[in-house]
């Protein structure tokens, strides 16, 4: 009876030490994808902050830049995008086949754009990719990295004077005069809801012109943007140029860092102060899909170079889809058409 007794007690110690050796292996199993992917906001909305004070949305695991865009986690870590992809992986939360997604023949939806990119912009490989590297003109988008610029150059409290080369500037959203003064804030607003190529330049001025200019195309290159050149703040240049890809780059950095720049933009009116008279202007949204419930933000761009232009975030299943057209006869109903592609493919 004693050698049974030792012998159980032998039993039940090497039992303790096997589920404690194995609980202390189950810390280091790779995490799951959705923890991955926890720094990215899949609100509706961007978070709000404080208008010129960037924050920062970075993922738990370092991305990483390939042709397809943004991708997540080092794969030895989790599963690759093919096989979270192919509807084999519920990781997401759901499954996430993309079989229905395959699209051999964009004309097949209408599609009018030169050149297309339709994603995800938290995660994922391009959905629909129509000559991602083609140069385009890219007309008033141009104006997303005007906002940028200013937001990290300018005290958005700062006032500026309009100066006659601005009051003179082809267009005249905003009706801006000679001589009036307004808030770099308020600029900045009119700038990117109703495209005021005024405001991009006054804004431009008050830092030097050049050396504003200077500061979008260190911008982009920080970002990766290589292809794409800035020659003026506005748009109205042809020489302002980039590719689908670079700007799925553009918006998804402001997407991450400056979520501010969207919520603007998805206001369907917007009110800015000229400060000598103190009298208030209401300034209505040109983009069609401002107000949209699932509208995130965007920019469009028109010159007769480009054609119809637009860069255009949507909350899909929950995830922020980007779009971009460029070169097309109406960006409004291309973009809605890609956005009811991706809705009706998963």
């Amino acid at each position: 009876m004693q050698f049974q007794a030792i012998l159980l007690s032998l039993i039940i110690l090497f039992s303790i030490a096997v589920t404690k050796t194995a609980g202390d292996n189950s810390a280091e199993k790779p995490p799951l994808l959705s923890d991955a992917l926890s720094g990215f906001s899949t609100e509706t909305s961007p978070p709000e902050i404080t208008t010129g004070t960037p924050i920062v949305i970075v993922p738990a695991i370092a991305p990483t830049e390939t042709s397809e865009g943004l991708t997540g986690a080092d794969p030895a870590t989790i599963l690759p995008v093919n096989e979270i992809l192919s509807g084999d992986s519920d990781l997401l939360g759901k499954n996430r086949g993309t079989q229905t997604c395959e699209l051999s023949n964009l004309d097949l939806l209408g599609i009018t754009a030169k050149t297309v990119l339709l994603k995800y912009a938290d995660y994922g490989p391009n959905i629909v990719n129509k000559s991602p590297e083609k140069r385009w003109p890219i007309a008033s988008i141009t104006k997303l990295m005007t906002a940028i610029a200013t937001i990290e150059k300018t005290d958005l409290n700062k006032k500026i004077t309009i100066s006659a080369n601005a009051a003179g500037s082809e267009g005249a959203a905003g009706d801006f005069k000679e001589g009036e003064v307004f808030r770099a804030g308020d600029l900045l607003k009119a700038m990117l809801v109703i495209s005021s190529n005024d405001a991009a330049i006054a804004l431009a001025e008050s830092y030097g012109q050049t050396d504003f200019v200077n500061e979008m195309q260190r911008k982009a290159a920080d970002i990766r943007m290589s292809q794409t050149s800035y020659v003026e703040p506005t748009g109205l240049s042809f020489l302002n140029q980039s590719t689908v890809g670079d700007l799925s780059r553009l918006a998804e950095y402001i997407y991450a860092n400056y979520p501010e720049i969207y919520r603007i933009t998805r206001q369907t009116e917007i009110q800015i102060q000229e400060l000598k008279s103190g009298k208030y202007r209401k300034l209505k949204n040109i983009d069609e899909f401002a107000g949209n419930q699932d509208f995130i933000g965007g920019k469009t761009g028109y010159i007769d170079a480009a054609g119809r232009n637009l860069v255009a975030l949507f909350t899909v299943k929950n995830r922020p889809a980007l779009s971009v057209v460029l070169g097309s006869d109406d960006a409004f109903k291309d973009t809605k058409t890609l956005k009811d592609f991706l809705i009706s493919c998963e």
